[in-house]
């Protein structure tokens, strides 16, 4: 999960083992709707997910960081160009989620030909955005599935300490 769970937007994941019954399956849902959506997943996906769903905020908060750096520089005030960057951010997920769209066909309705869109578009690809969120994401997914072979690992020498 994430901090978003803190105001109930949360987005977890979780995967259960054979043991587990249908009436832990109801304890886990029951805790897991107050902190917002949540999502049974095959356990091979845990880590990738703890990259994308665990790390995003981190991700998202640097980029509206640098929506407003950037607004700051051609003089918006400062309440105004977090308002707009975070409700910007809001807006386009509700429109990801809600229309069923791929996120390239959204952003191609918002680009224009000769358009201020199509500049900041080409910035972000000159600046190999895409390409560094796609490093972040593989990087923090081997980091994870490291820290969970180690906490593997570790409860292993554990048990073999108490037998």
């Amino acid at each position: 999960t994430n901090i978003a769970v803190q105001v109930k937007e949360g987005y977890t994941v979780y995967s259960c083992g054979k043991n587990v019954t249908d009436s832990d399956k109801n304890v886990i849902t029951k805790i897991f709707e107050d902190m917002g959506e949540y999502e049974e997943v095959d356990e091979q996906h845990l880590d990738v997910l703890t990259a994308m769903a665990g790390s995003s905020p981190a991700y998202l908060y640097t980029v509206v960081e640098a929506m407003i750096y950037g607004a700051l520089q051609v003089g918006l005030p400062r309440d105004l160009a977090l308002r707009a960057a975070a409700w910007s951010v809001i807006g386009a997920s509700h429109l990801l989620l809600s229309s069923g769209k791929h996120p390239a066909e959204l952003r191609d309705m918002v680009v224009t030909p000769g358009g201020v869109t199509i500049d900041a578009i080409y910035a972000l690809e000159d600046g190999k955005v895409r390409t560094a969120f796609m490093k972040a994401i593989r990087d923090a997914s081997l980091k994870a599935q490291r820290l969970a072979r180690d906490a593997c690992d570790e409860a292993e020498r554990q048990l073999g300490k108490e037998n």
